[in-house]
């Protein structure tokens, strides 16, 4: 994938509730929860629009405590009590945040450019503007008085509007998950990787793996990273406490999904199919198999094109299942692909799976199977052939002569020199005459 694919795959990914990551590749969503990895299976009708709570969880004193936005308003809800907080005109067009935490009597927000800190019990707002879409604000602790940095500027806030430049890293931060006093950082400029950062020191400490984060997702216990590598993306399972990553490339990380999700939707299935084709047997191998079972024509149609890709002596097996397929459309879609793709070098697969296909009870499938054994084996598609074919048949064995000195198809003139049928006889007597014996 070049570096152009790279970022543009990674800006459709996006962070889920619970440190998951969901992003979209070559067509295909895949969903990077915990420690696995998933195809999202077919959501249906949009859902309905439920506002998103900027915070849910319980107080200092573990009263539940909540923040819903609603038009212009926050809904604060501690315990029985209700409040209306006007939202700052500043953060009207702000509809999400990034972060949010609660210390002793007051709720901290943080957005890429934003951080604001609402007092409970007056319901106060403090606000800063402190990052820029180029040099986001990253919340290193969730503390009554956060570590917060904007590029290489690290920040101690009392209060949202009370900052003070505690110090410098020598890099700068473009995101962060929290665990304790470890930090999982993806950091950018010469240096740019995933890094550990101790809270004790103003710089990242140690380097876990090399390369621009596209974006980073996680949990305390385990976070999921994009990351360009010279012009090559790698997903990455990666955690604060662990010196250790995993790494995973596309194909690696679609067959791990595919592995993973009983029941993938019609359209990453599809699209996996389609990329298939163009991949290995032994990596192709999972989705075909899975596929000859699928309930949808659809689905074994598309198994029908991988396997034709291939042609393997291994597919014998499998190409004789669609052959035999219960619905019309999948057995011709087979014979389509089985001639597409049918050169020299496959030909003992295609002489052994043409003949199939001619007792199929689609006639046009039946008739377009012997026609093109004819190309193949003559002799064989004339054995059993009807008279109006092997009339038809006549004329297109004398242009293969005519055209390519076809040995097959002289061998097969011969023999309808010799047919019962007269008039067959006559015409292949004559050709044999005129093109010579």
């Amino acid at each position: 994938m070049s570096a152009i694919w790279a970022v543009a795959w990674a800006l459709a990914a996006t962070c889920e509730p619970g440190g998951g990551l969901r992003f979209d590749l070559d067509g295909i969503a895949v969903l990077a929860q915990g420690d696995r990895l998933t195809l999202p299976e077919d959501l249906g009708p949009e859902p309905v629009f439920v506002p998103v709570p900027w915070f849910d969880g319980v107080d200092a004193e573990g009263k539940p405590l909540s923040v819903v936005r609603e038009g212009e308003q926050w809904i604060l809800r501690r315990g029985d009590e209700r409040t209306s907080v006007p939202v700052p005109w500043l953060l009207k067009s702000v509809t999400s945040v990034s972060v949010s935490w609660v210390a002793p009597e007051r709720l901290w927000f943080a957005t890429a450019e934003w951080l604001v800190s609402l007092e409970l019990s007056g319901a106060k707002v403090a606000l800063q503007h402190l990052g820029r879409v180029e040099r986001p604000l990253v919340v290193l602790t969730t503390l009554a008085a956060p570590l917060v940095t904007v590029g290489t500027d690290v920040w101690r806030c009392e209060r949202a509007d009370r900052c003070v430049r505690e110090r410098r890293s020598r890099a700068p931060i473009l995101d962060a998950v929290r665990n304790g006093r470890q930090v999982l950082a993806a950091v950018g400029g010469p240096e740019a990787g995933l890094w550990r950062l101790s809270l004790t020191s103003p710089y990242p400490t140690q380097r876990l793996t090399r390369g621009t984060v596209k974006r980073l997702c996680g949990t305390a216990d385990a976070s999921w990273a994009l990351l360009d590598r010279d012009g090559q993306w790698r997903l990455v399972l990666a955690s604060p406490e662990q010196a250790a990553t995993s790494e995973w490339d596309e194909d690696e990380v679609l067959a791990w999904a595919f592995a993973e999700t009983p029941f993938p939707s019609r359209e990453s299935f599809l699209a996996l199919l389609m990329r298939a084709q163009h991949r290995p047997v032994a990596w192709s191998q999972p989705f075909v198999t899975r596929a000859l079972k699928d309930p949808s024509p659809q689905i074994r149609t598309a198994a029908a094109r991988v396997v034709a890709q291939h042609l393997e002596l291994e597919q014998v097996a499998a190409l004789w299942l669609l052959s035999h397929d219960a619905e019309p459309e999948v057995r011709n879609a087979t014979l389509q692909a089985l001639m597409l793709h049918c050169e020299q070098a496959h030909r003992p697969v295609c002489l052994q799976a043409a003949p199939w296909f001619l007792a199929d009870t689609d006639v046009d499938t039946a008739w377009t199977a012997r026609d093109w054994l004819l190309e193949l084996a003559p002799a064989q598609a004339l054995r059993g052939a009807s008279v109006v074919f092997r009339r038809a048949a006549v004329a297109k064995l004398a242009a293969a002569l005519e055209t390519a000195q076809d040995s097959l198809a002289k061998a097969g003139l011969r023999l309808l020199a010799q047919d019962s049928d007269t008039e067959v006889r006559e015409s292949a007597t004559l050709v044999l005459d005129h093109l010579g014996p």
